[in-house]
């Protein structure tokens, strides 16, 4: 979410700076990555974690959510393997 809202133009006059490029493709729909559709594009991605399960819907206030692991609680966001070290 946070790489997509830094890729939006401002309709301001003023050109303050370049806006941010997201990195890579956008996968088919016909061929969905496993895990989070955007986790190959993502900078913050968590490998073993990003990459095998969906994010879960995080409510931000009124109207407002998105979808990442890195919103939950931090015990819901680490692999099983390392819940339990």
């Amino acid at each position: 979410t946070r790489a997509l809202l830094r890729s939006v133009p401002t309709l301001s006059r003023q050109r303050v700076h370049r806006l941010a490029a997201i990195r890579g493709l956008v996968p088919s729909a016909f061929a969905r990555p496993t895990g989070c559709p955007f986790h190959p594009r993502c900078d913050q991605a968590v490998a073993g974690l990003c990459d095998r399960r969906d994010p879960p819907e995080v409510a931000l206030g009124p109207g407002r959510g998105a979808r990442c692991v890195l919103l939950e609680e931090p015990a819901e966001t680490q692999p099983r393997s390392m819940q339990h070290a």
